[in-house]
Protein backbone atom coordinates (compact mmCIF):
# COMPACT_ATOMS: atom_id res chain seq x y z
CA UNK A 1 0.00 0.00 0.00
CA UNK A 2 1.25 3.45 -0.92
CA UNK A 3 1.06 6.55 1.28
CA UNK A 4 -1.57 8.06 -1.04
CA UNK A 5 -3.82 5.01 -0.59
CA UNK A 6 -3.22 5.06 3.16
CA UNK A 7 -4.28 8.70 3.47
CA UNK A 8 -7.31 8.23 1.20
CA UNK A 9 -9.13 6.07 3.78
CA UNK A 10 -10.65 9.13 5.47
CA UNK A 11 -12.49 10.33 2.38
CA UNK A 12 -13.51 6.77 1.44
CA UNK A 13 -15.07 6.11 4.84
CA UNK A 14 -16.73 9.55 4.83
CA UNK A 15 -18.35 8.82 1.46
CA UNK A 16 -19.51 5.41 2.59
CA UNK A 17 -20.70 6.20 6.12
CA UNK A 18 -20.99 10.00 6.26
CA UNK A 19 -19.42 12.30 8.80
CA UNK A 20 -20.49 13.94 12.01
CA UNK A 21 -21.64 17.47 11.29
CA UNK A 22 -20.35 20.33 13.37
CA UNK A 23 -22.69 20.82 16.30
CA UNK A 24 -23.92 17.20 16.24
CA UNK A 25 -21.00 15.85 18.28
CA UNK A 26 -23.14 15.64 21.43
CA UNK A 27 -25.23 12.90 19.81
CA UNK A 28 -22.11 10.75 19.57
CA UNK A 29 -20.49 11.77 22.87
CA UNK A 30 -20.89 8.34 24.47
CA UNK A 31 -18.98 6.81 21.56
CA UNK A 32 -16.35 9.54 21.29
CA UNK A 33 -15.54 9.91 25.00
CA UNK A 34 -13.74 6.55 25.39
CA UNK A 35 -11.68 7.27 22.26
CA UNK A 36 -10.74 10.72 23.54
CA UNK A 37 -9.87 9.29 26.94
CA UNK A 38 -7.65 6.62 25.41
CA UNK A 39 -5.93 9.18 23.19
CA UNK A 40 -5.16 11.32 26.24
CA UNK A 41 -3.78 8.31 28.14
CA UNK A 42 -1.53 7.39 25.22
CA UNK A 43 -0.29 10.97 24.87
CA UNK A 44 0.52 11.17 28.58
CA UNK A 45 2.39 7.87 28.48
CA UNK A 46 4.13 8.56 25.14
CA UNK A 47 4.53 12.34 24.62
CA UNK A 48 5.97 11.70 21.14
CA UNK A 49 2.50 10.53 20.08
CA UNK A 50 1.45 13.85 18.59
CA UNK A 51 -1.54 14.66 16.40
CA UNK A 52 0.21 13.21 13.34
CA UNK A 53 0.70 9.88 15.10
CA UNK A 54 -2.95 10.00 16.20
CA UNK A 55 -4.09 10.55 12.62
CA UNK A 56 -2.03 7.53 11.52
CA UNK A 57 -3.50 5.42 14.31
CA UNK A 58 -7.03 6.43 13.30
CA UNK A 59 -6.28 5.49 9.67
CA UNK A 60 -5.07 2.05 10.78
CA UNK A 61 -8.26 1.55 12.80
CA UNK A 62 -10.38 2.65 9.83
CA UNK A 63 -8.65 0.08 7.62
CA UNK A 64 -9.33 -2.57 10.26
CA UNK A 65 -13.00 -1.60 10.43
CA UNK A 66 -13.30 -1.55 6.64
CA UNK A 67 -11.70 -4.97 6.31
CA UNK A 68 -14.06 -6.41 8.93
CA UNK A 69 -17.11 -4.91 7.18
CA UNK A 70 -16.17 -5.72 3.59
CA UNK A 71 -13.94 -8.76 3.93
CA UNK A 72 -11.21 -6.97 1.95
CA UNK A 73 -7.67 -7.29 3.18
CA UNK A 74 -5.26 -4.38 3.24
CA UNK A 75 -1.50 -4.57 3.55
CA UNK A 76 -0.91 -1.98 6.25
CA UNK A 77 2.12 -3.82 7.61
CA UNK A 78 4.69 -1.17 6.71
CA UNK A 79 2.54 1.60 8.19
CA UNK A 80 1.82 -0.42 11.31
CA UNK A 81 5.51 -1.19 11.89
CA UNK A 82 6.46 2.47 11.33
CA UNK A 83 3.69 3.61 13.62
CA UNK A 84 4.79 1.30 16.43
CA UNK A 85 8.40 2.41 16.12
CA UNK A 86 7.51 6.11 16.06
CA UNK A 87 4.98 5.85 18.85
CA UNK A 88 7.38 4.09 21.16
CA UNK A 89 10.37 6.22 20.21
CA UNK A 90 11.40 8.59 22.96
CA UNK A 91 13.59 11.66 22.73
Amino acid sequence: MQLYQFEKIYSQMEKEFGKIRKGDEETYSMLLLPMESNALKIHRKFPASNSRRMKEAIALVLFDIKSRCTGESFDTGNFLRSFRVLLLWRH
